[in-house]
């Protein structure tokens, strides 16, 4: 694969990433603003813990893609630069 087709990967990557963290930031955001509402709501909390874990794993996988992010502009700063 020449620089050229591995620099267009990257970048469609890159978009993929930051398409990828835009919707799970905008669910987790969400999901916050849901938690906080049932909060004082007479409920299971089981179900409120459950909502909470799915946010933390959620959270996770968001740092988990800024990484790989980061991993993306460096190969592309390193190709470009």
């Amino acid at each position: 694969m020449g620089s050229r087709e591995a620099t267009h990967e990257l970048r469609e990557e890159l978009r993929s990433v930051d398409g990828l963290l835009a919707q799970l930031r905008q669910e987790v955001a969400e999901a916050r603003r849901r938690i906080a509402e049932e909060w004082d709501m007479p409920g299971d909390e089981a179900d409120v813990s459950a909502a909470l874990t799915l946010v933390e794993e959620q959270e996770a996988v968001i740092a988990t893609l800024e990484e790989r992010r980061e991993v993306i502009l460096d190969e592309l700063g390193d190709r470009e630069g």
